[in-house]
């Protein structure tokens, strides 16, 4: 497995060379990559609030969440593909505290209501 490394608002990342397709990579080289997620967590989110996020994809967003709500443990994370739990947890360890909760989980719809089904 080949891996590539990013830095994107000082937020290191380390993906799958096969999991990134050509424009995800130029996104993330030229620092566009979730811009418009990271501009709206920094206008909404302050210290001591929760984040939950559905769709973890590799750890970019909680990273920053993490960083604004200064409290790791307070940012919890759902990812239902588990080839990027991995990608998710190397995240977090190449940027700092580890304390944040990740769940592998798939959320999904059934007689009009949600459900959360973890492991």
């Amino acid at each position: 497995m080949t891996m590539r490394q990013y830095v994107v608002q000082e937020v290191e990342l380390e993906i799958d060379d096969a999991a990134i397709p050509p424009p995800l990579d130029t996104a993330l080289r030229e620092g566009r990559y979730e811009h418009s997620a990271a501009r709206a967590l920094k206008m909404l989110l302050k210290p001591g609030d929760t984040y939950f996020e559905l769709g973890g994809g590799v750890g970019f967003v909680s990273t920053l969440a993490a960083r604004i709500v200064r409290d790791p443990a307070r940012v919890h994370v759902y990812e239902a593909n588990p080839e990027l739990i991995a990608t998710i947890e190397r995240t977090w360890a190449a940027n700092g505290p580890r304390y944040r909760e990740l769940y592998a989980a798939v959320v999904e719809r059934y007689d009009r209501e949600a459900a959360i089904s973890s492991s």
